[in-house]
């Protein structure tokens, strides 16, 4: 028998789904090649990477009492970027404030670089009914060798340059392996070869699914519902009620096969510098 999961409300999804994206980057801060500044009314997250990435600089939660603050905010946060040469990511959500946020970015020259679906799931109901074929594996990252693997997917399915994923592997190993940790990484094989990902991070109550990433030569073949559906399955091993993600339009029909349900619009503006 698996645990009842209470029901909880819109609001409490609301702030589940920020919070969760909140500890993904605060777990990510623990490397000292990244920084987190945590203000009371907006969160911000920087490397020095400054390849347009969202992993690399990215305004993470802004809840700003007054327009003031937001246009501060927004001057301060661009002459940083531009003062580094970086690019900077911004994500609109649920309880982003003010709520026409968004068009406050548009007229500073960001654009919308993704409109995505927040969702969620009880794991208890969880579908593990999909097809899976033999030639299928799906294993949790344990090793460099494969988190080096798991990097080159991900720069790969993000158009990464070289150097820019070389220092994303070193980011990520200075954050350890390991089953106890908060932050999981998994790798679907296709006959042998490396050829998806997914990562899991747990935090407010919740797991979060991130990073879901399949190489072009390998899509179609159900690798990303394995790979979802096993970091989903060890997440439930152990002992998450609940799961969230951040769905593309792409992979909507993936996770509602899964069991997962719509909750709310989540945006992500761009701002390159110019």
């Amino acid at each position: 028998m698996f645990p009842i999961v209470e029901a909880i409300s819109q609001k409490e999804q609301y702030v589940q789904i920020e919070a969760n994206l909140l500890a993904r980057f605060i777990y990510l801060s623990q490397s000292p090649q990244m920084q987190l500044c945590l203000e009371p009314e907006i969160t911000w997250f920087t490397t020095a990477i400054t390849y347009p990435h969202y992993v690399f600089n990215i305004v993470l939660r802004a809840n700003f009492s007054a327009p003031e603050a937001a246009h501060a905010y927004l001057n301060k946060l661009t002459r940083d970027a531009q003062g580094r040469q970086a690019s900077l990511f911004w994500v609109v959500g649920p309880a982003t404030q003010p709520v026409e946020l968004g068009q406050c970015l548009l007229k500073r020259h960001f654009n919308l670089a993704l409109s995505a679906t927040a969702m969620d799931l009880d794991l208890a109901n969880l579908n593990e009914t999909g097809p899976m074929s033999p030639e299928v594996e799906v294993v949790r990252v344990e090793k460099l060798s494969q988190l080096r693997e798991f990097i080159t997917i991900q720069a790969h399915n993000s158009g990464l340059p070289s150097e820019a994923a070389e220092a994303w592997f070193d980011l990520e190993a200075d954050l350890g392996l390991g089953e106890t940790l908060a932050w999981q990484r998994y790798l679907g094989y296709w006959r042998g070869e490396a050829v998806a990902a997914a990562s899991t991070v747990a935090g407010a109550g919740v797991v979060g699914l991130y990073q879901v990433a399949t190489l072009p030569q390998a899509r179609g073949l159900g690798l990303a519902s394995a790979v979802s559906l096993a970091a989903m399955q060890d997440a439930r091993r152990r002992g998450h009620q609940r799961a969230i993600l951040h769905s593309t339009p792409m992979g909507l029909n993936v996770y509602q096969r899964l069991g997962f349900k719509p909750v709310t619009p989540i945006e992500i503006y761009f701002w390159s510098g110019n």
